[in-house]
């Protein structure tokens, strides 16, 4: 049976989706719970100062040139800004600011 290339891309996400899972139940939550408020979200947050990743979208023949310019650049631009207001909800739950919980809401 040879399958298509769409159900390999959702058993792939699945099956990631699936293992995360498993990994968040058994060894983040039970840490997690432990520590005050802010200290357990830092690494839920941390995660997102990746998304710079993102601006991948403005490099030249990375990506399909049929998809629009707007669209790319707002993608990236966009990425870029999340991953710097991550990266200043880290800093505000490290240092305990006021303003710390909204910003990361």
């Amino acid at each position: 049976m040879e399958l298509s290339v769409t159900s390999i891309f959702w058993l792939q996400i699945l099956t990631s989706v699936a293992v995360f899972g498993l990994i968040a139940l058994w060894y983040v939550w039970p840490r997690l719970v432990k520590l005050p408020r802010n200290s357990a979200l830092v690494p839920l947050v941390f995660v997102q100062v990746f998304r710079y990743v993102g601006m991948v979208l403005l490099v030249p023949y990375m990506i399909d040139p049929k998809l629009p310019g707007e669209f790319r650049a707002a993608a990236a631009y966009g990425d870029l800004l999340e991953a710097a207001l991550a990266l200043a909800a880290v800093f505000a739950l490290r240092g305990k600011w006021r303003l710390a919980i909204p910003l990361v809401g």
